[in-house]
């Protein structure tokens, strides 16, 4: 007759509950470093689009005088 085994009995009792291996460990930081980064360039490419550009001598029409 087997007895019915939960997976809190499989566990080792005076471990960590929960344990990871290197592979998993390095793709959830990789996850983790990637997601803040594409985090960062969204909030710089938001404030740069945003922002007043009051030297916008290109679409002013003004030219420079080296060219005329």
């Amino acid at each position: 007759m087997e007895l019915p085994t939960n997976n809190s009995q499989l566990a080792d009792p005076n471990g960590p509950p929960f344990q990871m291996n290197p592979v998993t460990s390095a793709l959830i930081s990789g996850i983790v470093v990637l997601g803040i980064s594409s985090i960062f360039f969204f909030v710089c490419s938001l404030t740069l689009l945003h922002r007043n550009w009051p030297n916008s001598s290109v679409l002013s029409g003004i030219q420079n005088p080296v060219f005329n």
